[in-house]
């Protein structure tokens, strides 16, 4: 599958066929010739039928997996401390669900330009998440308390100048969520990107953002 660092081992394949319109649905099941963390990971495989050949396309283990376990992420700091608790793998890239201060966020690691990105990322639906949920050392700072509509923490080794769809398959749930369908660029380094609404600010912030006429969503980076 050309991910040199996972094996796989007891293939099967299964296979949904409907009658009505002649399609078929493919999965291919495996677990890992080697352990991850203490036991061998069940591997699922969704096929895609491209030009009449079937080719694999996302590995999904549902199993947690450490961050200390993968290599591309082993030697982040107290990478033994946190776990995926499901993951898609492809040759491109890795991204998952990660529980973070209490929250659950989205964690990819990809090649763009040749160089890796890693990215923690959350949507805070109708309520909103707080700064200080993803970044802990601002729980007694004030940007602690505002609350955001999405925000990303992205550490990238390339500057990016694209879109969505110029990202690998398993950075686009996370990216679209944060940019939509409008340009934007990761520069290399160490960022932020985060959108807002005033109204989530918090009393103090709000008042202020309000006094300055800032009342409508913002979006930082």
């Amino acid at each position: 599958f050309g991910i040199d660092w996972l094996a796989l081992k007891d293939l099967n394949i299964n296979i949904k066929y409907n009658a009505s319109d002649g399609s078929a649905a493919f999965k291919f099941g495996a677990t890992t010739v080697e352990p991850i963390g203490e036991t061998n990971a069940t591997i699922n495989i969704d096929l895609e039928e491209v030009d009449g050949k079937l080719t694999a396309g996302t590995l999904q283990i549902k199993d947690k997996i450490m961050f200390s376990e993968i290599p591309v992420l082993a030697a982040l700091p107290h990478a033994d401390k946190y776990e995926f608790i499901e993951l898609d793998i492809s040759t491109a890239g890795i991204a998952g669900k990660v529980e973070l201060n209490g929250i659950l966020v989205e964690a990819d690691a990809f090649i763009l330009n040749g160089e890796w990105v890693f990215a923690i990322s959350a949507d805070g639906g109708e309520e909103g998440i707080k700064f200080s949920s993803l970044v802990s050392g601002l729980s007694k700072k004030d940007l602690a308390d505002f609350h955001l509509n999405e925000v990303a923490l992205i550490f990238s080794q390339a500057d990016f100048s694209g879109n969505i769809n110029d990202l690998p398959k398993v950075a686009k749930e996370a990216f679209s969520n944060m940019y939509g369908d409008r340009p934007f660029k990761i520069t290399k380094g160490i960022s932020i990107a985060a959108d807002f609404s005033p109204e989530k600010a918090g009393e103090k912030h709000g008042e202020a953002l309000e006094a300055i006429g800032i009342t409508e969503n913002i979006f930082l980076e």
